[in-house]
């Protein structure tokens, strides 16, 4: 049933050349570790945040940190990615609980910074109405909505787009990272995480991808957009609204994107 309703979408191989990475840093992994805070759970080996902040400073660790991970398929290291079972109360519903795998610290600070590169890697490439990585965000998303109605005439529309982090093609993300040159351990890891599309939570990773994913689609309408919520210029106030989210949502088809139209609003 799986396999019906999320067929595998078509082979998209990596180009021939791409950039290598870096070996991970002792800096990089104190700032992730620490990132966590002291009241992060520990995994199944029972190593929290408040264990690593001191182990990270034994001479030679990140280094064997980095030997580990580089081998992580060989079956002595496949405790890394064990996790632990949790059941956490939840609030003011008696007898009801959520269920949590609580993974590995030091698992989880890598996690943190291959995300890290990530983002750096990609931000750079995105559009420049893309603003959801930007400084002030919302700021600089006014001042540009501002400087694009200043010309007589020109509408906006609030574009919706439908279960958009659940619904952008894998296939759309690979492109993206191939164009933005992503080193292929990257690649590769961002391939694993959005098999075959994207998962239902909004962890940085799948915020990142999907952004990149929607990247070729911005490039073809005038618009601002803060991750999913695009925010449409057209510069003949006499075209209706519903023809310029019509069109939108044609466009936005090609890229497996779908425009919740009933929600779309005229900002005119």
């Amino acid at each position: 049933v799986t396999h019906e309703l999320h067929p595998e979408p078509p082979a998209h191989d990596p180009p021939s050349k791409v950039e290598p990475i870096g070996h991970i840093t002792k800096e990089e992994v104190t700032r992730a570790v620490k990132s966590m805070g002291l009241s992060k759970s520990p995994g199944p080996s029972g190593l929290g945040p408040a264990h690593w902040r001191v182990m990270i400073q034994v001479p030679g660790m990140p280094e064997t940190l980095n030997e580990i991970l580089g081998s992580a398929q060989r079956r002595e290291h496949r405790d890394l990615y064990a996790f632990r079972f949790a059941l956490i109360p939840k609030d003011g519903v008696a007898g009801k609980h959520r269920p949590v795998a609580i993974g590995e610290t030091i698992t989880m600070a890598f996690h943190k910074i291959l995300l890290s590169r990530l983002k750096a890697q990609v931000t750079g490439y995105l559009e420049h109405e893309q603003i959801a990585f930007r400084r002030n965000a919302h700021a600089v998303g006014v001042r540009m909505a501002f400087n694009s109605m200043q010309k007589e005439g020109t509408q906006a529309v609030a574009l919706d787009m439908q279960n958009a982090f659940n619904s952008i093609p894998k296939e759309e993300i690979l492109h993206g990272l191939d164009e933005a040159h992503v080193p292929l351990v990257l690649r590769n890891y961002t391939e694993a995480r959005s098999a075959p599309r994207l998962g239902p939570l909004r962890r940085p990773a799948e915020h990142d991808a999907y952004c990149l994913g929607q990247n070729a689609l911005l490039r073809q309408l005038k618009l601002i957009a803060y991750a999913d919520d695009v925010l449409i210029f057209h510069e003949n106030i006499s075209v209706d609204a519903a023809d310029i989210i019509g069109e939108a949502s044609d466009l936005a088809k090609r890229f497996g994107l779908t425009v919740n139209v009933d929600k779309c609003k005229d900002r005119k």
